[in-house]
């Protein structure tokens, strides 16, 4: 196994198989929740073992902003529905003089 380890000996990256630019090589034990947990900075390379960084904080989201086109569109959808309400009030209000006439 190779891993990338940064100036805090964060393990950034790993390979199974293969090779990474700039890593080095690994032989000892893997903690067997490694692969299927891994983050860069949640492992540390320390005295040689790969052991969990207890300062590591999951990196938390930003809430995705829409773009300006997806603006636009929502406007266009509120105006499309504000227009057929438009319609359907003037459609019962049709109705409603052709009925009074129809007398």
């Amino acid at each position: 196994m190779q891993l990338l380890v940064d100036q805090q000996q964060q393990i950034t990256s790993y390979a199974s198989f293969g090779s990474l630019t700039g890593g080095i090589d690994y032989t000892g034990q893997i903690p067997a929740e490694f692969t299927v947990d891994f983050q860069p900075g949640r492992y540390l390379l320390k005295q040689n073992l790969i052991v969990i960084n207890p300062d590591y904080t999951a990196p938390t989201e930003a809430p995705a902003m829409p773009t300006t086109e997806q603006q636009l569109l929502m406007q266009q959808e509120k105006d499309i529905i504000q227009l057929k309400q438009l319609a359907m009030d003037q459609e019962a209000k049709i109705a409603t003089l052709s009925k009074g006439s129809a007398k």
